[in-house]
């Protein structure tokens, strides 16, 4: 079952692939697309008053598989970066690098 739902955030299990950037009131990124929910991300997300998570709709061990290769792409990159800073800009670059490769991979 594969494809991009949105649910409300009281319905997103554990281990879900957020598929959308998370943004809070005043536009400031929460968490960015590409991001498995663990428990206290979606505590931590209610608090803040998020109502409903566009997540991709793939089975907890696809998603698990890919937070793994993504954990272990953004370790490699964040070592290719040590020297470019911690900006906003270096930021996105990282992310959709890693992004870029993920997508290479399937």
């Amino acid at each position: 079952m594969s494809g991009i739902r949105e649910v409300p955030i009281g319905e997103v299990a554990p281990g879900a692939w957020l598929e959308a950037d998370v943004t809070g009131p005043e536009g400031r990124v929460l968490l960015p697309s590409g991001c498995v929910l663990h428990e206290a991300a979606l505590a931590c997300l209610k608090r803040v008053g998020v109502s409903s998570l566009r997540i991709r709709a793939e089975p907890v061990l696809i998603c698990r598989e890919r937070a793994l290769r993504w954990h272990v792409m953004e370790r490699r990159m964040q070592h290719l970066f040590r020297c470019a800073g911690e900006g906003p800009s270096a930021r996105k670059l990282l992310r959709l690098l890693c992004d870029y490769r993920l997508r290479q991979e399937r």
